[in-house]
């Protein structure tokens, strides 16, 4: 199993989308952090309005989280070729 785990890091893509995985997870948090701040279209009154309101602000942290970390590692991927282009 060790060869295995050092075959995986060994290779330069996995911290390369981990670390935008990462970065676009928190830029998730901070942008459904803000919304549910501001009451952007009365989103935190109906996010707390019922008794379970830790279910939909989950499902919101969790689905910007995972809709901006897909954008953050598609963006990365994308700009790779470019570097390789300008040299």
């Amino acid at each position: 199993m060790r060869a295995r785990e050092t075959m995986v890091m060994a290779n330069p893509l996995v911290p390369f989308l981990l670390w935008h995985g990462l970065a676009g997870t928190l830029a998730g948090w901070l942008t459904a952090g803000l919304v549910v701040a501001v009451d952007l279209g009365q989103l935190r009154q109906l996010i707390f309005g019922g008794e379970l309101w830790l279910v939909p602000l989950v499902m919101l942290f969790g689905g910007f989280a995972l809709t901006f970390a897909s954008l953050a590692m598609g963006a990365g991927i994308m700009g790779l070729g470019r570097s390789a282009e300008a040299d």
